[in-house]
């Protein structure tokens, strides 16, 4: 029989003979279209594919969320000027390279501070930023440190309610006018002191030497205050 088959049009009938002993005995078939069984596709087989795509999309959200959520440690607030992210740690939190002023470089290098240019996002504040310029102390090589963009605020506290009415301290850095900065190693606050004391602290870089305190009457003119440095 298989060696008689040959193809034939869909909806065709056809006829093959079975030699029997008895005679001829004439047999009709009809050709049937071959379905692939990858297109059938069972009820469990529709429920698992669903269950899949269900499962990544749950996946997609929770590393959504997980990518807004800050990591353990790490604590994020909401300012007129952004977002913040900082630290957790010892019972308080930190926040600390805030700028709270535009660089100043350039028309601003020896104007009143400027209005800081706010951003969009989440701004990292879990470390200190530059310190002013200034000559390493204890050095004979006079090796110049730190940046003219350094006008940054730090904040330790204990809470981060808005109406826990907390005092304030602000501790303004020593270095006869000329060095060290609002997070000097030893000396500025720490998130254990913050929560030790009840007390918010706040430190914070002021510009030093001759771009801070330069008197020049060059200087003097446009001040609403009629004095430089």
């Amino acid at each position: 029989m298989n060696e008689d088959a040959f193809e034939v049009p869909d909806r065709t009938e056809y006829r093959y003979l079975v030699q029997e002993d008895d005679g001829e005995e004439v047999q009709y078939v009809r050709r049937r279209h071959y379905i692939s069984p990858f297109l059938v596709l069972s009820k469990r087989c529709i429920f698992l594919i669903c269950l899949g795509v269900l499962a990544l999309l749950a996946l997609a959200a929770y590393l959504g969320y997980m990518a807004q959520t800050p990591p353990p440690g790490l604590v994020q607030v909401l300012t007129d000027c952004g977002q913040f992210r900082g630290k957790h740690k010892n019972g308080a939190y930190s926040f600390k390279g805030i700028p709270y002023a535009a660089p100043p470089v350039g028309n601003l290098r020896w104007a009143p501070p400027s209005d800081p240019s706010c951003k969009q996002g989440v701004t990292d504040a879990t470390r200190f930023r530059s310190i002013c310029p200034q000559v390493q102390p204890m050095s004979s090589t006079g090796k110049v440190m730190g940046q003219e963009d350094c006008l940054f605020i730090n904040v330790w506290t204990p809470t981060l309610q808005p109406d826990a009415k907390l005092p304030v301290m602000v501790w303004i850095h020593g270095g006869y006018l000329q060095m060290l900065s609002g997070g000097e190693p030893g000396y500025s606050p720490t998130e254990k002191l913050a929560a030790d004391t009840n007390v918010v602290y706040v430190s914070f870089n002021y510009r030093l030497n001759a771009l801070g305190f330069l008197a020049l009457e060059v200087l003097r003119e446009g001040s609403p205050r009629n004095t430089s440095g």
